[in-house]
């Protein structure tokens, strides 16, 4: 069976090509929004009623993350903030409030506290732009599986790596996307981006990515043409020489699929991708 893998070995190995782009900033007007990114409380730590009163803290367990650059796999600088959402949440009513927030710190650190989890899709961890700050993030978002948090509780911690892509990456990307001839704003409708590879954890060429009502753009290492046209031809499949990545605009929720002729075995996986911001994901064979 396949499984999702995020470790620190996998940060941004899917998007060196973006880091090699040189390429301007672009101000994106997200439809994630944060709030101030004070901490939550979490076990341990009381909080206040309205009217100042000390309540006891939520029971739930905590994620400690780091938070890292999409493209070059960096710790990102503290200013930042991080969200936990619960996917199946977002699935059922298409917005869902965050179960814990925290401020991304020095050498991308945060600690996401109290999060009780109702629904078993996992839990998305979310990082972008704080309220408010001047933009340099595209809020992206990671899952953590199901099976990864799956019966912790109060006082329990699983540890995550986040991603977060620049909006220097956002450029590189929508300009390819133009180059391919999207015509959209790849900024506002969303994105899916990830990567996939062999059970060893190697990227894979000739792979591909679909689902209902979807397309998909395929990375390759040259971004002088474009990151997902060879020449004036859009690419087909994913390259290893690219780290097998890919990216689905607009993603529809539904059941992502891939297949790359039968070498390798692989699991549909529920996924999608609200507007405004992208999630990262990796698809790896049996």
């Amino acid at each position: 069976m396949a499984t999702e893998e995020r470790t620190s070995g996998d940060r941004g190995r899917g998007w060196s090509a973006l880091h090699q782009h040189g390429v301007g900033l672009v101000l994106v007007a997200s439809l994630y929004v944060f709030g101030a990114c004070e901490p939550t409380p979490g076990p341990g730590e009381p909080g206040t009623d309205t009217a100042g009163t000390t309540v006891p803290a939520p029971g739930g367990f905590a994620v400690e993350a780091v938070a890292v650059d999409l493209a070059t796999g960096d710790p990102v600088a503290a200013g930042l903030c991080a969200e936990a959402i619960d996917p199946a949440a977002l699935l059922v009513d298409g917005a869902a409030a965050p179960l814990a927030s925290a401020p991304v710190g020095s050498g991308g650190g945060f600690r996401l506290s109290g999060i009780a989890l109702q629904g078993t899709l996992g839990l998305q961890i979310v990082v972008g732009d704080c309220d408010g700050a001047a933009p340099t993030a595209y809020p992206t978002a990671t899952p953590v599986p199901p099976e990864a948090v799956a019966g912790l509780g109060e006082g329990d911690q699983v540890d995550a790596t986040a991603f977060v892509m620049g909006l220097d990456q956002l450029d590189a990307l929508s300009g390819s996307a133009t180059t391919a001839g999207f015509t959209g704003d790849l900024a506002t409708v969303g994105m899916l981006v990830g990567w996939v590879r062999d059970a060893a954890g190697a990227p894979l060429s000739g792979a591909t990515v679909s689902c209902a009502g979807c397309f998909t753009w395929y990375l390759d290492a040259d971004p002088a043409d474009g990151l997902f046209t060879t020449g004036a031809v859009r690419n087909s499949a994913t390259d290893a020489g690219a780290d097998g990545a890919f990216v689905v605009p607009r993603p529809p929720t539904g059941t992502y699929v891939v297949d790359d002729g039968g070498a390798h075995a692989f699991t549909p996986r529920l996924d999608g991708v609200g507007p405004g911001g992208a999630t990262v994901t990796a698809f790896s064979a049996d």
